[in-house]
C-alpha cells in the first residue's frame, strides 16, 4: 500500500488514443482492486503512447503498482516507460523509469512528498511505436482534498 490508501479507484482513465481492441467499458477495472485478466486498454500505434489517471483533487503520490499480465510474446511494448505527475494535466514530472519488461512494477514513492491531481504511465518518446496497454494502473497516496 506504500504507506497510503488506493486512491486511483476514485479516479478517471484516460489514454492518448484507442484502437479495436480498446475495452473502454474495463477502464474501472484497470484502476480499481476489481480482478482482471488481458488487458483494460490498448491503444493504437504510436510513439508516446500513454495513460493517465485523472484523481478528484490534489493527492500526495506514495506508490504505484504496474500490472502487465498480457501475453509473455506481448509484454516487451509497455517499456521503456516512464511515471509522470502533474498538478494540472499540463505540466509533467518524471518520478520513476523502467526499462526492464516485467509482470509487475512497484514504484516506490513514500517520503517524496510529490503532489499531483494526474498520475501518467507513458512509454519513453522516440522509444519505438507500438500500441500499448496494461492490465493495472493502481495509485496509492494521502488524499489533500
Amino acid at each position: 500500500d506504500f504507506g497510503g490508501m488506493l486512491l486511483s479507484r476514485e479516479g478517471l482513465l484516460r489514454t492518448s488514443s484507442t484502437c479495436g481492441y480498446d475495452s473502454p467499458r474495463l477502464y474501472a477495472r484497470c484502476i480499481d482492486e476489481t480482478p482482471c485478466t488481458g488487458n483494460a486498454f490498448h491503444t493504437d500505434g504510436e510513439k508516446a503512447p500513454w495513460a493517465s489517471v485523472m484523481m478528484p483533487g490534489m493527492i500526495e503520490v506514495t506508490g504505484v503498482l504496474l500490472e502487465n499480465k498480457c501475453g509473455w510474446q506481448n509484454r516487451h511494448r509497455q517499456v521503456p516507460f516512464e511515471v509522470q505527475i502533474s498538478e494540472d494535466g499540463e505540466s509533467w514530472q518524471t518520478v520513476a523509469k523502467e526499462a526492464e519488461n516485467r509482470e509487475t512494477y512497484r514504484i516506490d514513492l513514500r517520503d517524496k512528498g510529490l503532489r499531483a491531481k494526474f498520475v501518467r504511465i507513458q512509454r519513453t518518446p522516440g522509444a519505438k511505436s507500438d500500441v500499448y496497454h496494461f492490465s493495472k494502473i493502481l495509485v496509492y497516496g494521502k488524499k489533500l482534498y
